[in-house]
């Protein structure tokens, strides 16, 4: 080998090494301590899909602002939007390799990891927000959690993206006003059955193409929260919002295994802590958004809202019970049984 051959070699290695230093350094402040045993600044990296104005990346910088000031500055949480760090399935990977720490996913993505979480895509599956707070901040939220454990995930806890309506250019009050109804859905199996079993005709189509859907015909309704019905503009089209309040959306915050492993009991106290306060200030800008967006469209004066009774939607429920005996061998029946309270 030649002299200068050696030395392109010896460059290789010193340049290799010096990565693995830093890789070490990184490690150790990611423990809290640096080399000479110094306290460090813990810094945790969160990413999400979704723009700044949702509620969604609120809450990650309330979360944010409450991690630093709980732990006096030793903790800081670094958070990224727009999918600045990869899609929901490239931040659940990195989540799960490590070198991403906090996730904020569409529930739909966690269906390839645990069939757990398609209880929470069956329709009318809970009464109001009470209802859903207590079974997902309870037993049942918590097994579903769980189940991302031996997937490399500590799921922490639930956020709310707001209650999917339904719009339409007719009323519709009862599950029989569905039939032969043109409604569009996301690609969602469940999402389509529960729709068919209704008697309506699903039509899987992208978001993007729905107001256009809308306005040439193509689709008659369509089912979203508020925010995206008064943004996208669909209340321009179809004259009636029905408050079915379908699906709750709730948003699991999950943190990779790897990085809770090695936190200390202070450090996941803070953490557990100030995720539960910044989910409550989550929820509640939710439900202020909501209202906003109803009176915004309200004020309009084009609209009519049809606010569906318990005792309404149960109806939509009980004719929606052939998805549930569909889907149960999957999520498992006592799952089931358990948010339904029987």
């Amino acid at each position: 080998m030649s002299r200068k051959s050696k030395l392109l070699w010896l460059s290789v290695i010193v340049c290799m090494l010096l990565v693995a230093v830093a890789g070490c350094g990184s490690q150790e402040a990611a423990n809290g301590e640096g080399e000479d045993g110094e306290e460090k600044v813990l810094v945790l990296r969160a990413g999400h899909v979704v723009a700044e104005e949702t509620v969604s990346h609120k809450g990650y910088l309330k979360w944010a602002e409450l991690i630093e000031e709980r732990s006096g500055g030793k903790m800081k949480m670094e958070v990224y939007p727009n999918s600045q760090l990869g899609g929901n399935r490239e931040m659940l990977e990195s989540v799960q390799a490590g070198s991403l720490d906090i996730v904020q996913p569409s529930l739909a993505f966690l269906g390839g990891f645990t069939d757990k979480t398609k209880l929470l895509d069956l329709p009318y599956l809970f009464d109001d927000e009470k209802d859903a707070e207590a079974i997902l901040d309870g037993e049942v939220g918590q097994e579903i959690l769980g189940s991302l454990e031996d997937q490399g995930m500590k799921g922490l806890c639930w956020w709310f993206q707001g209650w999917r309506h339904t719009t339409a250019n007719k009323e519709i009050r009862s599950p029989e006003d569905l039939k032969g109804v043109k409604i569009r859905v996301m690609e969602n199996a469940m999402h389509i059955d529960h729709f068919k079993t209704l008697g309506a005709n699903p039509i899987p189509m992208a978001f993007s193409e729905v107001l256009t859907g809308l306005q040439q015909g193509v689709i008659d309704a369509q089912e979203n929260p508020y925010g995206n019905i008064r943004q996208s503009g669909f209340y321009r089209v179809n004259k009636y919002i029905i408050e079915t309040k379908h699906l709750y959306d709730p948003i699991p915050v999950i943190m990779s295994k790897i990085t809770w492993d090695k936190l200390t009991e202070e450090q996941r106290e803070i953490i557990m802590e100030t995720v539960l306060e910044a989910q409550a200030y989550q929820r509640e800008l939710v439900q202020q958004m909501d209202q906003d967006d109803r009176d915004a469209i309200m004020a309009e004066g084009k609209n009519e809202i049809i606010e569906l009774t318990l005792e309404e939607r149960l109806k939509f429920r009980e004719a929606a019970m052939p998805v549930y005996e569909k889907y149960e061998d999957e999520i498992g029946k006592d799952l089931i049984d358990k948010a339904l309270g029987n």
